[in-house]
């Protein structure tokens, strides 16, 4: 069993084989992309893919098609030799990735390739090969050798200006390959070839200056970062000489690199050049070493630049593919580099930190005031969007720290992105908001209302405790009164007349009477205790009635709140604080007229009344000097305006 699986891995890994080789020969650009940098590495025998490969750089290379190169005798036949030429150029940049799959040095891949370069006369190909040799990391021994034979002539004539470059060519079949050589020996310090380089650049004429870019496109050199600046904000330069200008800028793995793209990208409108910046800064903030250059040189400056915030102005960009295009890449710049061998688990937690980082740069730059509510905020929220999909949760929480600062513009600003951005977690989110917002409302009602409901409890204690003193005092000498009666009347009746016990007994009996007259007649208890009783009943009505009214106000404030939307502001809170000064004055009103008012039923009351008064008395004041003081802003408003 073990046998014949093994054999159909042998068939499959076959199969594909001969699907690379023949895409390559055959296929289109898109293809032959996609077998080199993406299924060259599912072969297992990658010395036998060398192997194959190999055998591409001679292709076409026979004795008859030879001669016939040299002859040029028709049109088909040239266009035959430029398809093989191209077919060599593919066979020969499948042939470097693989020697970055291997990972080792391949000796006899870099010979192949150089020995075919030296006999290759095709430009296109001779241009592919020479790049192979140096990114194949070519000993200088071996490379240098046919990287000056290539330069030298190209070099020679700029230099002593034989040639007019606007009319013909230092070296006729080498204007594309030579470039190249030269922008090679410039990064290896030659700077005689830099300035031969500078010469192209500045030359104003497209064949040399297109060349020289391409060249410089694939070969960083940091001498040029000026030259390559300068024509890249030149307006008057072709339009694809400054991309590919910028493009060449992107390969410089230097931070002055990444500053130069980012003043290029404040200033630059065409969305082609920028997409190209934004394509280039990503290059940049992907490389390990201009990253940890980048923050060296940001703390030896105490600056805070970053590739990131540099991104940053992208995002509001009016064409919705750059801002896109920026969303993406701030996501890749901010991101942990993480290799591909690294495992799902790793990846996965660096996606993630990616994610919360760019979500974080981008709620920061939505927050300040600088950025426009209704335009800027919601092209931030689509980038919240790109870089956080599908439901954008971690952009929710990053924005949810935000809803209750201090700062009423950042917290609108907050709650507007939230609304913007949808999604489960966001609607969560606000809901949660506004729950916890009612719920310190409440909490604040709360508190506001136990002192006011404490006064009334204490008010009706006092008055409960004055009605059963009053009470108690009323039976005490009702009960005494007829004690003495009883005991004058005993006494009376049982002396002797004339004698003292009768004398005293009559008295005793006589002040009993008047006791109890006294009581009934001055002291009325019973109409107190319904004077009691209705003051106790009149407190109760008017205290009720105004919680009554504060609740209803507060249940329509809550109800605004919850569906006003971004219609609820301050006009809404104003409102409510003028309803509870009404309500609250009515009370007092009510209070002076529905509790009694004859001296002797005013003289109980007040003592009862008198806190709980008083504890209304600075609300109603400062009610009144907080309306007085809008009047008189209002009315300054108005004269100002008028």
């Amino acid at each position: 069993m073990a046998a014949k699986k093994d054999k159909f891995d042998e068939l499959a890994e076959r199969e594909l084989l001969s699907e690379i080789i023949l895409t390559i020969k055959n296929g289109d650009d898109d293809a032959r992309r996609v077998v080199i940098y993406e299924k060259m590495k599912l072969i297992a025998d990658k010395k036998k893919l060398r192997d194959e490969l190999i055998k591409l750089l001679n292709f076409g290379l026979t004795e008859q098609e030879e001669k016939s190169r040299k002859k040029k005798t028709d049109d088909l036949e040239e266009e035959t030799s430029a398809i093989h030429s191209e077919i060599r150029s593919w066979g020969t940049s499948a042939i470097a990735h693989l020697s970055k799959l291997i990972k080792t040095s391949d000796k006899l891949s870099r010979q192949a390739v150089i020995k075919c370069l030296m006999r290759e006369t095709e430009p296109t190909s001779r241009y592919w090969m020479l790049l192979a040799a140096y990114e194949m990391d070519t000993p200088l021994a071996e490379l240098k050798p046919v990287v000056y034979s290539i330069a030298q002539k190209y070099r020679d004539a700029i230099s002593n200006k034989k040639y007019d470059l606007m009319y013909e060519s230092p070296d006729e079949g080498n204007d594309r390959v030579a470039p190249l050589a030269i922008a090679i020996q410039a990064r290896w310090g030659d700077a005689g070839a830099v300035e031969c380089l500078n010469t192209l650049m500045r030359s104003g004429i497209f064949g040399p200056m297109w060349s020289t870019c391409r060249a410089l496109e694939v070969v960083g050199v940091r001498d040029m970062l000026s030259t390559l600046t300068e024509v890249a904000s030149d307006r008057r330069t072709w339009p694809d000489i400054r991309n590919r200008c910028i493009i060449a800028i992107g390969a410089i793995e230097s931070p002055a690199a990444a500053h130069a793209l980012s003043g290029i990208l404040g200033i630059e409108r065409d969305p082609i050049l920028r997409e190209s910046v934004i394509q280039g800064l990503v290059n940049l903030g992907t490389i390990q070493s201009v990253r940890t250059l980048i923050e060296k040189s940001s703390k030896k400056e105490k600056s805070s630049y970053s590739i990131a915030d540099s991104m940053l102005p992208a995002l509001l960009d009016e064409n919705a593919q750059i801002r896109h295009r920026a969303a993406e890449a701030l996501l890749k710049v901010v991101g942990e580099l993480i290799d591909d061998e690294q495992d799902d688990e790793k990846k996965k937690i660096a996606d993630e930190n990616a994610r919360k980082g760019a979500s974080e740069k981008i709620v920061a730059e939505l927050l300040k005031e600088k950025v426009d509510a209704k335009d800027g905020v919601p092209k931030l929220v689509d980038a919240l969007r790109a870089v956080d999909p599908p439901e954008a949760n971690i952009a929710s929480t990053v924005l949810n720290r935000y809803l209750f600062d201090e700062d009423l513009s950042i917290k609108q600003r907050a709650q507007h992105a939230l609304r913007l951005l949808g999604g489960e977690r966001a609607v969560q989110t606000l809901a949660s908001q506004r729950s916890e917002v009612l719920a310190a409302y409440n909490n604040l009602l709360t508190k506001a209302d136990e002192p006011i409901q404490k006064l009334f409890e204490e008010t009706m204690a006092q008055a409960r405790q004055s009605f059963l003193i009053s009470q108690i005092m009323s039976i005490v000498v009702f009960v005494v009164g007829i004690g003495a009666i009883i005991t004058g009347l005993w006494f009376a009746f049982t002396g002797e007349a004339g004698t003292t016990e009768s004398i005293f007994g009559a008295g005793t009996t006589i002040i009993g009477v008047i006791a109890v007259l006294l009581d009934l007649m001055v002291r009325d208890p019973h109409k107190r205790v319904q004077e009691a009783t209705s003051v106790l009943l009149r407190i109760k009505v008017i205290f009720l009635g105004y919680l009554r009214q504060i609740h209803q106000i507060d249940a329509t404030f809550k109800h605004e709140f919850i569906e006003g939307g971004a219609d609820f502001g301050q006009k809404d809170a104003e409102q409510t604080t003028r309803l509870i000064n009404e309500v609250m004055n009515t009370t007092m009103t009510s209070i002076g007229q529905n509790l009694p008012i004859r001296k002797t039923e005013q003289l109980a009351v007040d003592e009862t009344l008198k806190k709980w008064k008083e504890s209304l008395k600075p609300i109603v004041e400062a009610a009144k000097e907080n309306n007085a003081k809008k009047e008189a802003e209002e009315k300054g408003a108005n004269e100002g305006q008028g």
